[in-house]
């Protein structure tokens, strides 16, 4: 139990509500986990269970107990795990689109297809009813669906990394599919991938946090006041595109010298050919990890931008928590490396790096969370 936190002279100082560092301290220790001290709204109780209690003490709150009780019951129904929620969820990432139904939070029916980014966009729309099509989706369920690249307000798809997706220029996804099925949602991938990691995975009971995926590209996703920050363009998060002291080449946005353009799948193996080794970004960490000199440094020089990256958006949001996913960013010992360099950053630019917890599933459980918010 957290009973004391808040209450002794080492703790007295600390924010106001339940200590939720502690509260995720004591949930990796596999044992029942009681939040109490400081807990006086519902947003407080939610806040400690997506932090990892299992039950909430409400001691400064007794009088009219049915009333707070039912408030209480209301804000944490659902809030910690995938119980309860159904329906279907799309993911269009750079390298392979993937389709899943749930039920009762439980994967059902999962396919696979590569990505073929060169194809128009109504022959990737027509990609992505196939897949629903596969997994037996009829339109009478939530649908959410997450893709790379810019998603603006009114739900139109845009092209932002040239190399990673074709020329597709104000597409209306959002509406093309809902004349189909009815109401669907549509986030950019790594927004969805931000909501759920939020929501369910390494930001859960934190109302500030920032998710960062490392891949085929950079991208990301913020939260502040435990809202997810949207622009009416749709850019957004798209951290990729933002400059890095090691970058000097042309990234797929136009951009010289970008996050993108050094630490992303594609920049590694770019990388490894100009130094002679043609191999991909796996092959790259592979012989890293054999102590390879020039797989050390292409890796280090990744990981180098990303927690450079990290305290820039410390530095500008005060952000203090990151979740690092995607095929690059969850290869073995990268996040370790990324928090070597952020601790090498002075101490007013510090913050804690996680690997994300939802990990390739992340997007899909986003977009499905933010399809099933949206029939609310």
């Amino acid at each position: 139990g957290t009973t004391l936190s808040g209450y002794t002279t080492e703790t007295e100082t600390r924010n106001p509500g339940p200590d939720l560092m502690l509260i995720r301290e004591f949930a990796k220790l596999d044992a029942f986990v009681m939040a109490e001290g400081r807990v006086t709204t519902p947003e407080d109780a939610r806040n400690a269970v997506l932090a990892g209690a299992h039950s909430v003490t409400v001691g400064t709150s007794l009088t009219r107990l049915e009333v707070m009780t039912e408030r209480f019951a209301a804000t944490l129904s659902g809030v910690r795990d995938l119980t309860g929620m159904s329906g279907y969820a799309l993911d269009f990432g750079g390298t392979k689109t993937a389709a899943v139904k749930y039920e009762n939070g439980t994967v059902t029916e999962r396919v696979h297809h590569a990505t073929d980014g060169s194809m128009s966009p109504d022959e990737q729309l027509n990609s992505l009813l196939n897949a629903l099509s596969e997994i037996g989706f009829d339109g009478q369920e939530p649908l959410g669906v997450a893709v790379t690249g810019r998603v603006d307000r009114g739900g139109s798809w845009h092209t932002v990394n040239v190399n990673t997706l074709g020329n597709i220029r104000k597409f209306p996804i959002r509406a093309r599919l809902s004349d189909a099925y009815g109401e669907v949602s549509v986030l950019n991938d790594a927004v969805a991938a931000t909501l759920a990691e939020h929501r369910l995975g390494v930001g859960r009971g934190y109302s500030d946090f920032a998710y960062i995926t490392v891949s085929t590209g950079v991208s990301g996703g913020i939260v502040l006041g435990n809202r997810i920050v949207k622009s009416d363009d749709g850019l957004a998060g798209h951290f990729g595109f933002t400059s890095t002291s090691l970058g000097t080449d042309k990234c797929g946005s136009g951009r010289f010298g970008t996050v993108e353009s050094v630490a992303s799948g594609k920049a590694i193996a770019a990388a490894a050919n100009s130094a002679g080794h043609p191999v991909d970004a796996r092959l790259v960490f592979e012989r890293a990890r054999r102590g390879e000199a020039w797989a050390i440094d292409i890796f280090d020089r990744s990981a180098s931008a990303v927690a450079e990256l990290i305290s820039n958006l410390t530095a500008t949001l005060g952000i203090r928590l990151y979740a690092i996913g995607g095929s690059v960013g969850l290869s073995e010992g990268y996040v370790e490396r990324v928090r070597e360099f952020v601790a090498q950053e002075p101490e007013l630019f510090s913050a804690e790096v996680y690997a994300a917890e939802l990990g390739a599933d992340g997007p899909l459980i986003g977009a499905l969370i933010e399809a099933i918010d949206t029939v609310r």
